[in-house]
């Protein structure tokens, strides 16, 4: 230790502590200099950034435009969703409407009488017939014949012969005549027959 308190020790010490202390500085100065710089991985989000500058405002204005457009389809969705709920609603209410209808048809059916054509021309016969029999021997036989066949038959007579066995029936059964009479209300014309 006496070396390095004369004044010769104490000028080498202070030389190589300089030359240490500039070794050490010259080794990180080359390192920083030498050092070389990582890879940046490059995404293509990043490189379509650089193109495209998404914070310019036509690009903001495009996404509020497709915003809008995207509400309105959400909206007109909703709109054909109800549409389709309200169509099923009356497609059901008319359903409900035409079974109605058809048994409203039924039900005047029952009460409305109608001879056809095909049987038009054997009643018209037999009308003929009937009505050169005379009504006191034809009454006997029509008699005998169910309401709304008589009723068909008195539909096709003439207005005389028509009365002329009405009062007949009424003499023998005023319920039956009435009933008959209400039968030949409900008649609808007939169709000629050629």
């Amino acid at each position: 230790m006496n070396k390095i308190t004369t004044p010769w020790g104490l000028s080498i010490l202070s030389i190589l502590l300089y030359v240490a202390s500039n070794a050490i500085l010259l080794i990180i100065s080359v390192n920083n200099i030498l050092k070389i710089p990582e890879p940046k991985i490059i995404t293509k989000e990043a490189e379509i950034a650089k193109v495209f500058d998404l914070n310019s405002t036509e690009i903001k204005n495009l996404i509020k435009e497709l915003k809008s457009e995207k509400e309105k389809l959400k909206n007109r969705e909703k709109d054909l969703l109800e549409l389709r709920k309200q169509i099923a609603q009356e497609k059901e209410a008319l359903l409900l409407v035409k079974n109605e209808i058809e048994s409203l048809k039924d039900r005047v059916s029952a009460t409305i009488y109608q001879i056809n054509a095909s049987e038009k021309k054997n009643f018209d016969d037999l009308v003929s017939f009937y009505s050169q029999l005379g009504s006191e021997n034809a009454l006997k036989i029509i008699n005998q014949f169910d309401d709304l066949y008589l009723a068909k038959l008195l539909y096709l007579m003439d207005t005389d012969t028509k009365l002329q066995f009405f009062e007949k029936i009424t003499q023998q059964s005023p319920a039956r005549a009435k009933k008959l009479l209400e039968m030949l209300r409900k008649f609808i014309p007939t169709e000629k027959v050629s």
